[in-house]
């Protein structure tokens, strides 16, 4: 009950700051379960769970390196890519099967991404961040989420994984597809 309340107040919060964005139907459906006369928790986070980037994880204050230019940005996570928003309004999505390697830096609180670019190149951009071992975590239970939903991904093996003398640790992206990220820059011209 106390677990069931916790999830109720952090979608509450979320909502009212405008992480979660839900329809017309969805926000009067959501007071009503919040009614405080008639509270039913459960309702509000099972509905929850239909609001687009529900499960994704945010990251505030963070900043991206991108061609030698520098800015903040705010990171969103999914099972599906992660999209980076900086302050310019510049956002930058890659799909997973875009991204060819990235590593985690943690001594220097950054994860590296390598990944093909709309040209069809290799892009490095870099997010730091203090929270970068949960950023790090939260991207290899994508991963974990990814494999166990759908048993005809690739999988991680050991030789894809590799730690530097600094305590680096870079991982070969299993999901990278060239075909894949061909036809999907393809599509948005």
């Amino acid at each position: 009950m106390v677990a069931c309340h916790l999830i109720f107040r952090e979608a509450e919060w979320n909502i009212e700051n405008g992480f979660l964005k839900p329809s017309t139907d969805q926000v009067d459906l959501l007071e009503e379960y919040s009614d405080e006369r008639f509270r039913c928790e459960e309702k509000y986070i099972l509905l929850c769970h239909s609001i687009p980037d529900y499960f994704d994880v945010h990251l505030e204050d963070c900043v991206v390196l991108k061609n030698e230019d520098e800015c903040r940005c705010h990171v969103q996570v999914n099972v599906s890519h992660l999209k980076i928003n900086t302050q310019d309004v510049d956002v930058t999505v890659l799909p997973w099967f875009c991204v060819k390697h990235w590593t985690y830096e943690a001594l220097q609180k950054r994860m590296i991404f390598v990944y093909i670019d709309d040209k069809l190149m290799d892009e490095t951009i870099t997010v730091v961040t203090d929270q970068v071992e949960y950023l790090a975590d939260v991207v290899n239970q994508c991963f974990k989420t990814i494999q166990k939903e759908e048993k005809d991904t690739p999988r991680f093996y050991s030789e894809m994984v590799s730690k530097t003398e600094e305590g680096n640790i870079s991982y070969q992206n299993p999901l990278f597809d060239w075909e894949q990220t061909e036809l999907h820059y393809k599509s948005q011209h």
